[in-house]
């Protein structure tokens, strides 16, 4: 096998991983939040099995196809990012105002966790179309 081949598929098993992974974040985490909403109606197993079946599938796209993977793989970050410091910042907050702590109570945990992740999804989407518009190539730039 020549070094030549060998970057490709190194390159490619790369681009597939991180389509995989980054809808495994996009679509696993959600998923797995609303069904806690909802009172567990799926199984973990099932959860996770969809998730990845999801992910698989949509990765092909991304790596194959026409779609963009690196706005994708921007998103994922931006949102796993976002989500990490809003949920800091939800805690701390909470922590600090409440003598008992974070809330026990279910549904509004997990609606507190729902909203850390729409609002991750909604700055992750604005900092991509952010993205999109300041970083203009030179192609785009003449209408090509």
């Amino acid at each position: 096998m020549s070094r030549r081949r060998s970057g490709g598929v190194l390159a490619a098993t790369g681009d597939v991983l991180s389509a995989f992974l980054s809808i495994t974040v996009v679509v696993g985490l959600p998923l797995s939040i609303v069904n806690h909403l909802l009172g567990s109606p799926l199984s973990t197993w099932v959860v996770k099995s969809v998730a990845f079946v999801v992910a698989l599938g949509g990765a092909y796209p991304f790596v194959a196809g026409d779609w963009p993977l690196a706005k994708l793989t921007d998103f994922a970050v931006a949102a796993v990012l976002t989500w990490i410091a809003v949920a800091v910042f939800v805690t701390v907050g909470l922590l600090a105002a409440v003598d008992g702590g974070l809330p026990s109570d279910p549904p509004v945990n997990t609606a507190v966790r729902l909203g850390i992740v729409a609002l991750s999804v909604c700055v992750a989407a604005l900092y991509v179309r952010h993205r999109e518009r300041t970083h203009v190539t030179d192609d785009d730039a003449h209408g090509h």
